[in-house]
Formats: C-alpha cells, sequence, structure tokens
C-alpha cells in the first residue's frame, strides 16, 4: 500500500451521488503481536486510539487527547500490495492467545476526558466515547492515546458502531502514533466503507479506500472486528477475520 497525500484544509469530499453499499509481546521475529481487545462503543466521528498495545512498564499517558485533525473521507484511490508476506487466514485463529489483553475492566490503561469533542469512560467492560456535537465534526476525526509501545504486531479491537449512525461517519483504530497529532488510522464507516491514512499533523496520507467490502457489517449498532497488521512500514488491514489490503 502506498501514501498519497490530501492537505486537510482543502478536504475531499466524496463526489455526490445516490447512497452506495459502500464503505478517531512475544515469539519469533516473524510473529505478529496479536492484540485482542474488548468491546468498544464509539459514537460519531470518534477514533479509538489503541496504540500499539505490549507488555510496558511506563505509567499511562498524562497527555490530553489529540488536538482534532481534518479527515474528510476521499474518493478511493489505488493501492499497492505490501512486500512481505502478510497473514491469509483470520489472525486471530491463527496467532494464538494474545500477549496483551485489555477488557476494559477498570481503567489502568486510560485516562478519560470530557472535552468540545467527546468524552470518553470505561463502563460496564466497555471504553465508549460519545461526540458532543458541540461543532462541525463532520469531517473531523478525534481519537484518544495509551501508553503501550510495541514495533511489529497485530492489533485487534470490537467495536459497535452508535444507533444514530450514517454516512461518512466513521470509527477504528489509531496506532503507531509518536504524538498526539501523528500516526495510522484505521476507520470504518457507517455506510459500509474502510478507509486508512497516515496523519503526519499537517496533512493526511491515504494510503488505501476508501472501499466497499461485503465483510464489513454497515449501518447503526452493528459490531466489527477491526485489525491491523504492522511489520516495519508494512500494514494489512483485517475486518471480522477477513484480509481486506
Amino acid at each position: 500500500m502506498t501514501e498519497q497525500p490530501v492537505q486537510p484544509e482543502q478536504p475531499v469530499q466524496p463526489p455526490p451521488s445516490a447512497p452506495q453499499e459502500v464503505s478517531n509481546g512475544g515469539g519469533n521475529k516473524h510473529t505478529l503481536l496479536y492484540v485482542l481487545v474488548g468491546v468498544v462503543i464509539a459514537l460519531l466521528l470518534i477514533l479509538l486510539l489503541i496504540n500499539v498495545f505490549g507488555p510496558s512498564s511506563q505509567p499511562p499517558s498524562t497527555e490530553g487527547p489529540a488536538v482534532p485533525v481534518d479527515t474528510a473521507i476521499p474518493p478511493p484511490l489505488p493501492t499497492e500490495g505490501p512486500t512481505p508476506t502478510p497473514i491469509s487466514g483470520d489472525p486471530r485463529d491463527i496467532l494464538g492467545s494474545p500477549v496483551f489483553l485489555d477488557e476494559f475492566d477498570n481503567d489502568e490503561n486510560w485516562d478519560v476526558y470530557d472535552n468540545d469533542c467527546f468524552k470518553s469512560e470505561i463502563t460496564g467492560g466497555k471504553f465508549q466515547m460519545t461526540a458532543k456535537g458541540e461543532e462541525d465534526f463532520t469531517s473531523i476525526t478525534c481519537w484518544e492515546l495509551t501508553w503501550p509501545k510495541v514495533t511489529d504486531y497485530y492489533l485487534e479491537v470490537t467495536a459497535t458502531s452508535p444507533v444514530v449512525c450514517e454516512g461518512i461517519d466513521r470509527w477504528g483504530l489509531f496506532f503507531r502514533g509518536p504524538d498526539t497529532r501523528r500516526g495510522y488510522a484505521l476507520l470504518l464507516t457507517c455506510d459500509g466503507r474502510f478507509v486508512m491514512a497516515n496523519i503526519d499533523g499537517t496533512a493526511v496520507h491515504y494510503i488505501a479506500g476508501p472501499e466497499t467490502s461485503g465483510a464489513i457489517n454497515a449501518g447503526p449498532g452493528q459490531t466489527n472486528r477491526i485489525g491491523v497488521g504492522a511489520k516495519e512500514n508494512n500494514f494489512w488491514i483485517y475486518i471480522n477475520g477477513v484480509k481486506l489490503a
């Protein structure tokens, strides 16, 4: 997959058209870190950051949530396959038990926030983020950071879309973030698309999508397993155990 820059101050919106079914460890050196995270409920325009989970002795980050970045969904872009060999099946079945698992039964790995963009809380075994809607966030993505860091891994979250969800409202994973403004985003949209981008703090570089997939459970109140495999500068996208890119 190759990166193509899109400047956030001139967001590219999807072309107007009728609605379509389209889509904030250890092992040997070839083994990806397998991370399985418990259920997450993400609401409108929220991007949950689970920053490369792995064992660490560092305390949770005290940094605040990232400043919102303009990440309007662009038209589809061509992609190229990565050079390393990806996992061909469902990584959960192939990699076995996760090295790190957060079931959200406490807030040891997270801080919670309540700002203009979103409110976050851990409740009922879920990490829940709720869009505030106090500003126009139709092309803005917000995310929250956590602290464990590793290099090559497989990261997965089970996320449920909000009951009020339509069009390009989106949620997903933010990973490999060296600070609060930079990193990679893997998002699903309520209309059934996926998109992956590199956000460098000033520009958004779209790597894959937006693209439709039958593997995505589209619509409000739908649950999906969102996974990403990362090895050096190569990434693979898995939705519900199906490799999409």
